[in-house]
């Protein structure tokens, strides 16, 4: 799967038909990515209880989301790739 930039993610948007969504699953871990991404799912959300949930947190409890989001993520979306 290609990684996505800013751009392309741009452009789900803009090619979209009106009433046509983009549909961004929120995917809490490795495996369950690989399945949204394998479905055919263009782009995939990072939600926080997912994160929190992977880090053994409740959602909103994590010391700090702002510091480990970006690392989580990388845990999540790398197997994708």
């Amino acid at each position: 799967m290609a990684r996505v930039t800013a751009g392309t993610f741009r452009a789900l948007h803009r090619t979209r038909a009106c009433g046509d969504p983009l549909v961004r699953p929120g995917p809490w871990d490795a495996a369950s990515a690989r399945v949204f991404a394998e479905a055919g799912y263009p782009a995939l959300a990072a939600p926080s209880a997912g994160i929190a949930a992977s880090l053994g947190y409740e959602d909103r409890s994590t010391p700090s989301m702002r510091a480990s989001t970006p690392s989580c993520s990388g845990r999540t979306t790398r197997p994708t790739l």
